[in-house]
């Protein structure tokens, strides 16, 4: 299960980037496009995992069985996933939408700095745990392009 999340995960994220690049509109719908394929998909699933499917996420993560700091963490993510749902059903705007979306962004971006930091102090030396900052990097500058182009406009 772990495992097909991943694959949703990047999947719904790479459909986003580009649905929000090729469906045209302003930049605040563009920005509108990627807040629900990112935001949603990163946050929901990630929370679902860590709640329900937490010894495999541990496992993969390479910091062993899950823990109660891992179920609070999930209760955050779907905390921000719910948020962005609400959001975006009521459409409160693009200033919502970027604050939500910066949350979410400076959280991964803390993580992916966790997970290179367990790699090179704590000899946690799987894969995911130098992807997961590269990712995070890549996905940042993404979203930040469209965000500042939808603040600007």
């Amino acid at each position: 299960m772990n495992n097909i999340f991943e694959v949703l995960r990047y999947s719904l994220i790479g459909l986003g980037i580009f649905l929000a690049i090729y469906s045209g509109g302003s930049a605040a719908a563009q920005f509108h496009t990627l807040f629900l394929f990112i935001v949603i998909p990163l946050a929901g699933f990630t929370g679902i995992e860590s709640l329900f499917f937490s010894g495999k996420a541990a496992i993969a993560s390479g910091y062993g069985s899950g823990s109660a700091y891992q179920r609070q963490s999930g209760m955050n993510n779907l905390a921000v996933a719910i948020t962005a749902v609400v959001v975006f059903i009521f459409n409160w705007g693009v200033l919502a939408e970027v604050s939500i979306m910066l949350v979410m962004l400076i959280f991964l971006t803390m993580s992916g700095v966790n997970h290179l930091y367990s790699a090179i102090k704590e000899n946690n030396k799987i894969a995911r745990s130098y992807m997961r900052p590269v990712m995070t990097i890549l996905l940042d500058i993404c979203v930040i392009y469209f965000l500042v182009n939808a603040l600007s406009a």
